[in-house]
């Protein structure tokens, strides 16, 4: 998954050459024939066993935010990073954990930032749900914003239907729903 930004190529991948999945950002130079500039491994999992894995990316100006999973012993929990600077070496020492819950797993994030806010979707496998959050940067790091409650259920649905409650319509100017295999489904917002 990657972004484009400020004449660069900037992608995030997961790796196992260090023995355990840990998630990476590379850079590419698109100005100067696609020079590689440099590849770094994001904070890794405080327990040497832990893993990281599915990063993903998204910008808007100088604000780079990655989100992934990653587990310490069992459970997988999602964390992100992120920098308002353009900075990439500031990912290094903004990880924060998205989910507030965590009983069970969670996995399969993604992120999209729009409209001055930050939009975080993943499951939640205890629960069964899909789990938005939006929020902002602070001063203090993420903020969630108080604006929206909104969830998606049913998971996994019913006749390729579910409803999303509390989500103001009016701030979507495109979405985009993908199933577990990574396919584009078809949907209509009714």
């Amino acid at each position: 998954h990657g972004i484009i930004t400020s004449g660069a190529l900037f992608s995030t991948f997961a790796s196992r050459a260090s023995g355990n999945y840990r998630v990476y950002l590379s850079a590419t130079d698109l100005n100067n024939g696609l020079d590689f500039m440099n590849s770094m491994m994001l904070t890794p999992p405080t327990n040497s066993n832990g893993s990281q894995n599915y990063p993903r990316i998204d910008n808007s100006s100088d604000t780079i935010v990655m989100v992934w999973q990653e587990s310490e012993l069992s459970n997988y929990e999602i964390f992100c990073a992120y920098t308002t600077s353009g900075n990439t070496n500031d990912l290094l020492t903004s990880k924060h954990r998205v989910n507030t819950n965590t009983s069970g797993a969670q996995s399969n994030p993604d992120v999209k930032i729009a409209n001055g806010f930050i939009h975080l979707v993943f499951e939640d496998a205890y629960s069964g749900d899909v789990i938005y959050r939006r929020g902002i940067i602070g001063n203090l790091g993420l903020k969630e914003s108080v604006e929206s409650n909104s969830s998606a259920y049913p998971n996994p649905s019913v006749n390729n239907k579910f409803i999303i409650e509390d989500l103001n319509f009016n701030e979507i100017k495109s979405a985009e729903l993908i199933d577990s295999k990574g396919s584009l489904c078809q949907f209509d917002i009714i």
